[in-house]
């Protein structure tokens, strides 16, 4: 602050700037304006009110004046928001308008206050000593904090009409990418432990994207839903994306631990990010389905819908158990999600043997009888590969190298 008040203190001996200066304290409009200015050119509120403190010190403007600057300086600084939005998602773009909803909003009825006499009364009462160049520094900073703490208990009630208006300024649907890693920390690589269960946390994240896929990827061939198909190649990208964080994180935790437990768990570890990745492929060939399905226009048996939604429904509370197994880390459910598979692919013997009666009886259209085929085979491995999850979940990801993998014992 020193520096910055010595910087300005030339302007003292000029009449004119002394006069723009003076005229500050009278003309609110003008001194806001300087403030956005001074905080649009700068990039920083910290800044500008660092120069508005030099500027009082100096003696250039009085302590009204400053407070109008810093007025601006709050609504200068949602320009940073805007900026950073230009080519963002329209989420971004909402937040930019609360940001300045709120500030805009503020700095309206505190300028009035502030032209009453009220504010800087206020400010002068709370803080220690009379305004002087020697302490204008801190009433400024106390009622930049006052302003910030005040305007924030005022308006908080507003936040959901400001969230509202946001949503109708700009519409249209948020693209959020799922695919982000949530809870890999390279700072927790030291202590491997701690890695190993956020990286838990980061394949029950990974699993229920993979879950979300495949519900969607089903529901989409079973109701012709093209809009639900088109999720889940976003769903599928996540996925890939996830597999890659994980793959990674894991190869780091295996270079920072030399644990022998660690280790074993590394191979089923892996396998299971493969599972997952592997369920994702199934569900965009479901729904690769669907859009054929969509474009050739061909008619599917409420029978055969009925058959199919009866397996994938099956499929479905079984992903539900093997989540909550990776989630929990409680192997009791692991006999009732084997169960569930052995049952998976009875119904597929079953509905395969009901299938060929209909093609013998011409009820099938044969584009449908492919899709049904197709249908099935896809549930029926992704039920393969929960078994492979839930064999690895079971057994705490221990690799046992002398030992072939299959269900355990009741």
């Amino acid at each position: 602050l020193k520096f910055m008040k010595d910087a300005f203190a030339f302007l003292k001996h000029s009449e004119a700037a002394m006069e723009f200066c003076a005229s500050l304290s009278h003309e609110p409009l003008l001194a806001i304006l300087v403030g956005v200015i001074l905080t649009v050119i700068v990039q920083s509120s910290s800044a500008s009110i660092g120069i508005t403190m030099a500027m009082a010190m100096t003696g250039l403007i009085d302590f009204t004046a400053a407070l109008y600057i810093l007025l601006g300086d709050n609504i200068g600084t949602t320009v940073t928001a805007w900026l950073a939005s230009i080519g963002s998602a329209v989420s971004a773009r909402r937040m930019a308008l609360v940001h300045s909803l709120f500030n805009v909003t503020g700095c309206c009825y505190f300028g009035l206050l502030v032209y009453s006499g009220v504010y800087s009364n206020f400010v002068d009462w709370f803080t220690p000593g009379d305004i002087t160049t020697d302490t204008v520094a801190r009433h400024i900073a106390n009622a930049h904090a006052a302003f910030n703490i005040l305007n924030a208990m005022i308006l908080f009630p507003l936040i959901g009409f400001f969230g509202w208006l946001a949503l109708r300024v700009f519409k249209g649907e948020e693209q959020v990418f799922v695919g982000e890693a949530r809870y890999l920390d390279d700072r927790l690589l030291e202590t491997p432990e701690i890695a190993m269960e956020q990286l838990r946390k980061e394949i029950h994240h990974m699993a229920t994207i993979s879950q979300t896929a495949f519900e969607n990827a089903c529901e989409s061939y079973l109701s012709n839903d093209v809009k639900l198909a088109e999720k889940v190649q976003r769903n599928e990208k996540a996925v890939d994306s996830l597999q890659q964080d994980i793959t990674r994180y894991l190869v780091k935790i295996y270079s920072h631990s030399t644990s022998l437990q660690i280790s074993n768990r590394m191979p089923s570890l892996l396998h299971s990010v493969n599972d997952l990745e592997k369920i994702s492929d199934h569900a965009e060939s479901v729904a690769k389905m669907t859009l054929k399905r969509q474009a050739d226009n061909y008619p599917v048996s409420e029978t055969a819908l009925s058959e199919l939604r009866e397996i994938y429904t099956v499929t479905q509370g079984m992903f539900v158990k093997v989540a909550q197994l990776l989630e929990n880390g409680s192997t009791q459910t692991g006999k009732a999600i084997f169960d569930e598979e052995n049952k998976i692919d009875a119904l597929k013997k079953k509905h395969l043997g009901e299938h060929v009666k209909r093609l013998q009886t011409k009820e099938s259209h044969p584009l449908a009888g492919l899709g049904f085929v197709a249908f099935l085979n896809h549930v029926e491995k992704i039920g393969d590969h929960l078994t492979n999850i839930t064999e690895a979940a079971v057994s705490q990801f221990a690799y046992d190298r002398g030992k072939t993998p299959g269900h355990p014992k009741a």
